[in-house]
């Protein structure tokens, strides 16, 4: 269901989809029970798994984003 969401809503290819979904149920999904939630955390995607999980759903924010600076040294 989510590849053709973003097949059909994104205009993006069968490949790229796949890719995505793929990606983001390795991030944020259930791994236990296969399920992915696209809001925040619920109980209806079943019980936690252990730590260092992260069950969040896609609405989670830190889990790819990097942090990344330019330092300048002046002397």
């Amino acid at each position: 269901m989510t590849i053709n969401i973003l097949s059909t809503g994104f205009n993006m290819g069968n490949d790229l989809a796949v890719l995505v979904t793929y990606a983001a149920m390795l991030v944020d999904g259930n791994q236990l029970t296969n399920l992915l939630s696209i809001g925040s955390k619920t109980s209806r995607t079943g019980p936690n798994p252990p730590a260092p999980a992260i069950v969040g759903g896609l609405d989670t924010h830190g889990v790819f984003e990097g942090v990344q600076r330019i330092v300048c040294t002046i002397s």
